[in-house]
């Protein structure tokens, strides 16, 4: 695959690199390196990829995507956001494989594996299908078994995972897809066609380290950002639930703790009275 077509659901802010030459990999981990690839490196919570474009250029990288320009004679692309690179440039390098296939994701804090455990196996029965499964225990392709390091992996390997599901005749997918895949853009240029969330009826703790985190859809003000700002205002479990979340959820309370910067809410689910 040439450069130029790589680049093409990337926002690119410069270019160093030829863009007809031909691309024969992309990741994001520079141990795993070959020549004719591209290297992406990521701004990690505390690990810089940058400091490895080096490494990954000495390994036969042929382009680098970074957000800060390189020093020294180093083919790059500069983008405005490199882990939105990765998944992007694995989709379009891997053929966009879950357009080709019936996606379902489950997120929620407890029941993901259990859940998608059963609709693997309901698909499989009723549909005489041949699913492929994505989460903690493993990752199925029908009955081959595959180890996995994360509930939903880098979103490189999960599109590199998505082909090969395809390439194997999966018609379905269901997998896990953990907050921080969805924190850290790993399920970015996924096609999810069903999407089930799990009722979460327990505390959830956001680390306020994190950033800006769960924006508001319409304002785009972050979620922790909005609650330092409301603390020392009375109601402020109300005026998150009017705010951030839905109906179908209660906060029954909402506190930060002064010495670590967690929130803790607690919410249950709305009882249905419609039957």
């Amino acid at each position: 695959m040439k450069l130029r077509e790589l680049l093409r659901e990337i926002t690119v802010l410069s270019v160093s690199a030829d863009l007809e030459q031909e691309i024969t990999d992309i990741t994001n981990d520079s141990r795993a390196v070959t020549p004719g690839c591209v290297f992406v490196a990521v701004k990690g919570l505390t690990v810089d990829g940058h400091k490895y474009i080096p490494q990954a250029v000495e390994k036969g990288a042929a382009v680098v995507f970074c957000e800060d320009v390189p020093a020294g004679d180093v083919a790059y692309v500069q983008v405005a956001d490199s882990r939105k690179a990765l998944a992007m440039g694995a989709k379009v390098f891997f053929g966009d494989p879950s357009s080709k296939m019936t996606v379902i994701g489950v997120t929620g804090t407890n029941g993901k594996t259990t859940t998608t455990t059963l609709l693997k196996y309901v698909l499989e029965q009723t549909l005489q299908a041949k699913v492929g499964l994505i989460g903690t225990n493993g990752n199925l392709i029908g009955d081959e078994v595959l180890p996995t390091a994360h509930t939903t992996p880098e979103s490189r390997d999960l599109q590199y995972l998505f082909s090969r599901m395809v390439e194997a005749g999966c018609s379905h997918v269901v997998m896990e897809v953990s907050s921080h895949s969805l924190d850290q853009g790993r399920v970015d240029g996924t096609d999810f066609d069903i999407g089930v969330a799990k009722a979460q009826n327990e505390t959830f703790l956001l680390k306020a380290s994190a950033g800006n985190n769960y924006q508001h859809p319409t304002t785009g003000v972050g979620l922790i950002d909005f609650l330092h700002s409301s603390l020392e205002n009375n109601g402020l479990a109300a005026k998150l639930q009017a705010e951030f979340l839905s109906d179908k959820m209660i906060i029954k309370n909402a506190y930060m703790d002064s010495v670590t910067g967690e929130l803790l809410l607690e919410t249950v689910e709305k009882e249905d009275n419609n039957g």
